[in-house]
């Protein structure tokens, strides 16, 4: 990875009772001048919701695949291309499971 200047983190919340620990790793990465955007799986909002996130980052927080972003591309085509660095912090037991079938039903 290129040094830059604010690099450009994807940090995403699984559905974990450990969940309610990312908002402290999306605090620590923006005080640490890192641009995080966080994604969240549709069972990860149970333990921790996106307006937590979503102040800590202070972006928005993406909890849906069919999301539209700059110039009708999908979001989560967006956020993949432009990552410098993807962290999925919880990761669930099924999230691992999922990941290593190749299976994507959610935005993370």
């Amino acid at each position: 990875m290129a040094e830059k200047e604010n690099p450009r983190i994807v940090l995403g919340v699984t559905g974990s009772i450990a969940a309610f620990r990312a908002a402290d790793l999306a605090s620590a990465m923006v005080q640490e001048g890192w641009e995080v955007h966080a994604i969240l799986t549709p069972d990860a909002a149970r333990f921790i919701t996106p307006l937590t996130l979503a102040a800590l980052t202070h972006r928005p927080v993406h909890t849906s695949l069919w999301e539209e972003g700059e110039g009708g591309r999908m979001t989560h085509l967006a956020l993949a291309a432009a990552a410098d660095v993807v962290v999925v912090a919880p990761a669930s037991a099924d999230c691992l499971a999922r990941a290593a079938h190749g299976m994507a039903g959610d935005v993370l």
